[in-house]
């Protein structure tokens, strides 16, 4: 994995002295491997979903064991190809320690016996476990190999806070070098601004723009993440001028699609509802073709079946799920 440090970043906390190793983040940017399958077409679903983290706030954090056992049994009930999570955390053993770690724990155990389990790929964004005992960035976990990955951290990040916002990519193993690329990434809800654009939006570009055209191959790809703006914003055009296209807005046309919580939300009521849409997969491939898009953990589950009802939602966040036909099959 190469790290792309843009900006003057490259110092991200490294002049500090640690005062602890926290085993749980002993694999940050390691492609951890546990099949070497080939994805041979002829279409290929991807899942992004941001699975707050829960730092910081009491019930959140409580409940993300839980929360994470319902991520895992939707993940075996639909078997995506790819999922990208945003707020992918890691904290002491004692605690949770690597939340993605545990997800692929989970979900390949269940999947013993079926030939289909997932790799996986975790980059730190903002944190450090080992300094703090709190770290979160984004994960890509894969039924297929995971060939190769990159970290950028964006240019341009909020001001008015410690915040470094990344877009993690992995190129999955595809039949006869047919690879294909995914990209997950959390732009910043921040709405700090240079000049007269929110860094969001700048963060947006560059990914369009510079990260995604610079990758080196003309692999199909795929863009998922939480980017903290509704549809008919400046950062989402960044995305569709480019020539992405909004793969939930494509099938679902009129639909609107909302993905996010308003506050206050409790997490434990199965009447909340989401109020707007921040979170999407693009797909950037001339000649490919999408066939199905849905959400993705859309309404609260009951951990607790039966008279004593307990309902809990897997996030604060609804996921995206979509379908497509990679140009190249």
């Amino acid at each position: 994995m190469d790290l792309h440090t843009k900006g003057g970043l490259a110092s991200i906390a490294f002049g500090i002295i640690l005062v602890g190793c926290n085993p749980c983040n002993d694999t940050d940017g390691l492609i951890q491997n546990v099949n070497s399958h080939t994805f041979t077409g002829p279409e290929m679903t991807v899942v992004t979903f941001n699975l707050l983290h829960g730092y910081g706030d009491a019930v959140n954090d409580a409940t993300l064991d839980d929360r994470l056992n319902l991520v895992a049994h939707e993940m075996v009930a639909t078997l995506p190809d790819v999922v990208l999570l945003q707020e992918a955390s890691v904290t002491l053993p004692q605690a949770h320690c690597n939340v993605v770690e545990t997800l692929a724990s989970l979900v390949n155990t269940a999947l013993e016996g079926q030939d289909e389990s997932y790799n996986l790929i975790y980059a730190r964004a903002n944190g450090w476990a080992d300094f703090i005992g709190f770290e979160e960035g984004a994960a890509v976990l894969s039924l297929h190999e995971i060939l190769a990955s990159d970290v950028y951290i964006y240019t341009h990040n909020p001001s008015s806070l410690l915040e470094f916002r990344i877009a993690l990519r992995a190129t999955l193993r595809g039949q006869a070098g047919k690879n294909i690329d995914v990209f997950g990434t959390h732009l910043t809800n921040r709405e700090d601004t240079v000049g007269s654009e929110l860094v969001r939006t700048l963060q947006a570009r560059e990914l369009a723009e510079e990260i995604i055209p610079g990758r080196g191959n003309a692999n199909p790809v795929v863009v998922g993440g939480d980017f903290n703006d509704p549809p008919d914003t400046a950062t989402i055009a960044e995305m569709t001028d480019a020539n992405a296209l909004d793969m939930f807005a494509d099938q679902n046309p009129g639909v609107p699609g909302y993905t996010s919580f308003g506050r206050p939300f409790d997490i434990t009521d199965p009447t909340e509802e989401p109020e707007k849409r921040i979170d999407y997969l693009f797909m950037f491939d001339e000649g490919g073709g999408i066939t199905g898009s849905e959400r993705f953990l859309d309404t609260a589950r009951d951990i607790d079946p039966g008279p004593g009802e307990s309902w809990l939602w897997a996030s604060d966040h609804v996921g995206v799920k979509a379908t497509f036909r990679p140009s190249t099959y």
